[in-house]
């Protein structure tokens, strides 16, 4: 009779070791999963900034070999890369308080 109370005992213990390294293992993974989520939106935004990028260098290109290496044209350019920058930055600076307001 005191090995079937011990053999309770042990899966009891058992089986409550068993629940509280579920329950962190699932935390844990709850949390990786969100950082994977991270990654993937920052590796998008890096994407779609290149891309960007390289239309720009597209487009340097394109005006260096039509007119030539003009100082006017260059700076002409790097004024309408800055211009674009800003304005999306503040789409992005508007995307994010408007997602605070609707969470």
């Amino acid at each position: 009779m005191n090995d079937i109370i011990q053999m309770d005992i042990f899966f009891f213990i058992t089986s409550i070791a068993i629940i509280v390294l579920t329950i962190f293992f699932v935390t844990a993974l709850v949390y990786v999963i969100r950082i994977l989520k991270n990654v993937r939106d920052i590796s998008n935004v890096v994407k779609k900034e290149s891309d960007f990028l390289s239309q720009d260098f597209a487009e340097l290109r394109a005006n260096v070999r039509k007119e030539g290496a003009k100082v006017k044209h260059f700076t002409s350019f790097a004024h309408d890369v800055y211009k674009r920058n800003v304005k999306e930055r503040k789409n992005k600076k508007n995307r994010k308080k408007s997602s605070f307001i609707t969470r």
